[in-house]
């Protein structure tokens, strides 16, 4: 009797850290496909907004001077493991310039740097 006790708690259990760690995801979606955002040399410089939803739904937002930027945002936004719908609901307009700074050195820029950095001295070695 105490084994299936034991079994059914622990069967609880299981279930409830299984929807902790669901939430856990859903709440790091938004950062996780902002960083990858930062991480592209094609998007860093694009203020782009992403907001997801609890059913795993993306919703993406602000401006890009090319289809092409747009497209590749929303496809890295469909490849993060939770996220099962983008709406893609930037803009794109030719003429449109980046508000970031460019001589400002951005987190994506200095991963460059230090990747590049890194490549150097393993082959020095």
């Amino acid at each position: 009797m105490f084994s299936a006790l034991a079994l059914a708690l622990g069967g609880i259990g299981m279930f409830a850290s299984t929807q902790a760690a669901e939430g856990i995801n859903t709440d790091r979606l938004e950062p996780r496909i902002q960083t990858t955002y930062e991480l592209s040399p094609y998007l860093r410089a694009h203020d782009i907004g992403v907001r997801v939803d609890k059913e795993g739904e993306a919703t993406l937002s602000g401006m890009v001077n090319e289809d092409i930027d747009k497209e590749l945002a929303g496809q890295i936004a469909l490849g993060v493991d939770g996220i099962k719908e983008v709406q893609n609901d930037i803009e794109v307009k030719a003429d449109y310039e980046p508000a970031r700074d460019r001589k400002a050195s951005s987190f994506g820029d200095k991963v460059d740097d230090f990747s590049i950095t890194a490549r150097v001295k393993s082959k020095l070695q």
